[in-house]
């Protein structure tokens, strides 16, 4: 497997839950309507599409061509998103943005590393947002099973160093480690 995604682009946008009207106006109004936001690990844009209609530009990035593609479907009209392909490794060598969302992303990454970066790129009342899945309490039933197909189809080959996947930290561990550390803009 060398695409951990490939193929799956109309499955994700058909099947995939958007994250809700409540979830995307609270993102807006955080931006601001003049805002850049970088959609990072876009997949099918269930945040970029709603998003666009709020901000001054959306820029869509994902390391699967089908995913951009199939959010250039989804999104025809939208003149304000920009798509690009990239991942948690290429930031510097994106446009400048504003703020950045990822919404069920953030755990297939170098989260500190991305966290890092984005302190150096991102303006000084520049935001992260984060959309996905709250801390549950236990495993899931259906979690084991997850492990094996994974283990089945390598997709553990796709890990990144301090990826949920890799450490089983938790986001807010995550942020609550780099916030108990500083947060260290550059100059």
């Amino acid at each position: 497997m060398t695409n951990l995604f490939g193929g799956a682009a109309p499955f994700y946008a058909k099947y995939r839950a958007g994250h809700g009207e409540e979830a995307i106006g609270c993102l807006a109004r955080a931006f601001g309507p003049g805002s850049g936001v970088l959609d990072l690990g876009c997949g099918p844009v269930t945040v970029a599409i709603p998003l666009a209609e709020a901000v001054r530009e959306v820029i869509a990035v994902d390391p699967d061509a089908g995913m951009l593609a199939e959010g250039r479907r989804l999104a025809a009209g939208a003149p304000n998103i920009r798509w690009l392909s990239g991942d948690s490794t290429t930031l510097a060598a994106l446009p400048p943005f504003d703020d950045v969302v990822m919404g069920r992303s953030f755990h297939w990454m170098d989260r500190r590393a991305v966290l890092a970066e984005l302190d150096l790129l991102l303006p000084p009342d520049g935001a992260v947002a984060l959309i996905g899945p709250s801390r549950d309490p236990g495993e899931h039933a259906w979690e084991p099973v997850v492990r094996e197909v994974r283990a089945e189809f390598a997709v553990n080959e796709f890990m990144a160093a301090n990826s949920f996947q890799a450490s089983g930290e938790h986001h807010d561990d995550v942020l609550a480690t780099r916030r108990s550390t500083g947060w260290s803009r550059a100059s």
